[in-house]
């Protein structure tokens, strides 16, 4: 029996065709990886805002603040869903393993509680989105229990600061307490204080100050 191998050509176009194949798959299986780390993030965005329910629940409707100073010490929102903070014992959070976004080690790492490892949420302090004529002294309770277009408004997202104070421009150079970090190809997730989730990209200016506080939110 004559068995002819393969000739140099063959073997090339054969070569061509498993390089071709493989370049073909290769984004096909990043993308899905990075579908599933997205939608992992979102979960994860999503326990913390239960969380955040829960603790209205408990405190008269009134949901955490961007962070707590007011006892001498500094408390973030997270440490403070982790019972952490001034108000100490009850622990929203479980483990904390949520504010660690699957899609890599961006944020920042609390200084007071390194257990956590990477903090990679941001929550926006909206009381400064607040106009001035309808402040009161019980800010954050008045805040929250008179914001009629929860669906509008952001209240956690993909980042690397604690605290967001602007969200008037955010652009990927801008400071990182003024915009959210588009971790999932080009994308960040963004949880609205209704509980749904929006995607977003660098540049997207819906909530600027001035649309917020112009539109009979309050």
């Amino acid at each position: 029996m004559n068995c002819r191998g393969f000739s140099l050509i063959e073997l090339l176009v054969t070569i061509g065709i498993v390089s071709v194949l493989a370049m073909l798959l290769v984004p096909a299986v990043n993308n899905t990886r990075s579908a599933a780390l997205s939608s992992a993030c979102q979960s994860n965005l999503r326990q913390m805002g239960i969380a955040i329910t829960q603790y209205a629940a408990d405190n008269d409707g009134s949901y955490p603040p961007s962070a707590d100073d007011a006892s001498g010490g500094y408390y973030p929102w997270y440490l403070i869903l982790l019972g952490k903070g001034r108000v100490k014992g009850v622990n929203y959070l479980g483990s904390g393993k949520v504010l660690n976004c699957p899609s890599g080690n961006y944020g920042l790492v609390s200084a007071s509680a390194p257990e956590l490892g990477t903090i990679s949420y941001s929550m926006t302090d909206l009381i400064l989105w607040q106009p001035a004529s309808t402040r009161t002294d019980q800010l954050p309770k008045f805040f929250f229990l008179n914001l009629t277009a929860k669906s509008v408004w952001p209240l956690l997202m993909d980042g690397e600061a604690a605290r967001l104070f602007s969200l008037d421009n955010p652009i990927e150079t801008a400071d990182i307490k003024s915009r959210w970090k588009t971790r999932h190809s080009d994308w960040a997730n963004v949880l609205m204080v209704d509980g749904h989730i929006e995607r977003v990209q660098y540049g997207d200016k819906r909530w600027v100050q001035s649309a917020l506080n112009g539109h009979g939110y309050y």
